[in-house]
């Protein structure tokens, strides 16, 4: 069976769960045949835009589909393109959103499959659903208002793991006057605890990217300065090296040349030896040299370093 072939059998199959599924949540009023109309074209756009990897557009379809005919179809689709861009609560909410949809004695199979389906999936996405749970260490002298992206959490359930779609998210701590922050971003199924305090002269305490963001990143003249020093003892430790092998080669030379020359006169036989010898000897000074040198800029950093006081990753709010 061709794809066309396929989206025309959902197609008809749509049409014929909308006569007898439950209206959508925005009216009771069943759905017009402009609504069922208006729906397929817009189920049918919605599935091409997926496959075409518009996903935003294609969630904006589904969602005016569902909008107009409510079916166990629409919402399958709609909860998968929910679950494409990464909004995993509005997903399971609207696959769970067929469980309030009655079946009809007219209700096709499509439509039998699609509820069958969603069940499987919304389970599977619950498992994936990530958290986050809010403390506070010490324990404030009041009830704090928290807010996670601006939304109010009551304070009665402060206690649980607030669940939230995977991403980047705020949580907002005041009272009193006093207020802590924390921004940490959520992968799937990962369960976060976020501990704050809230006190006179405390600052915010938090786990995850909050505290990591909070300490200052080195600025650029610190890493010039470890370069140099680093840099300094490298090339030191380098010249030391060279310096010493070469040294200890041309010590060698010079001792197996003991017996073949006389002064500064040596045999025709030993003279490249010799030449050898006063190279080795030649490349051990400069090596030293320049290991003394290197040594020399990594003292001079040492000396030269402002004193710099130790950064407080703990963040902090206005009196």
């Amino acid at each position: 069976m061709t794809t066309r072939f396929s989206r025309f059998v959902a197609i008809a199959c749509l049409v014929l769960a909308a006569s007898g599924a439950s209206a959508p949540p925005a009216y009771a009023a069943e759905p017009t045949l402009a609504d069922v109309e208006t729906a397929r074209a817009m189920y049918v756009e919605g599935l091409e835009l997926r496959d075409r990897s518009r996903l935003a557009d294609s969630l904006a379809r589904f969602r005016g589909a569902y909008a107009l005919a409510a079916t166990p179809i629409t919402a399958l689709e709609l909860g998968r393109a929910h679950m494409l861009v990464g909004q995993l609560l509005e997903a399971r909410e609207a696959l769970l959103s067929i469980e309030r949809m009655p079946p009809k004695p007219e209700e096709s199979q499509k439509a039998a499959n699609a509820r069958v389906e969603a069940r499987t999936l919304a389970e599977q996405i619950r498992g994936r659903i990530p958290s986050v749970h809010v403390s506070f260490d010490p324990k404030p002298d009041g009830e704090p208002k928290v807010t996670i992206d601006g939304v109010v959490v009551p304070r009665e359930a402060l206690s649980a793991a607030r669940r939230l779609n995977p991403g980047k998210h705020v949580v907002v701590a005041e009272l009193e006057g006093e207020r802590a922050t924390a921004e940490l971003e959520l992968g799937e199924s990962e369960a976060r605890p976020v501990v704050l305090s809230l006190g006179a002269g405390k600052g915010t305490r938090s786990t995850g990217d909050a505290a990591t963001k909070s300490a200052p990143s080195p600025s650029t003249g610190d890493v010039s300065r470890d370069a140099w020093f680093y840099g300094g003892l490298t090339v030191a430790g380098l010249g030391a090296a060279i310096g010493t092998v070469t040294g200890i080669m041309a010590f060698t030379s010079a001792a197996n040349l003991e017996g073949q020359c006389t002064g500064s006169h040596c045999a025709r036989a030993a003279q490249g030896d010799l030449d050898a010898a006063r190279t080795m000897g030649t490349v051990s000074t400069v090596a030293f040299i320049v290991a003394g040198v290197g040594v020399a800029v990594a003292i001079l950093e040492v000396l030269t370093r402002p004193s710099v006081r130790p950064a407080s990753v703990a963040l902090s709010w206005p009196r």
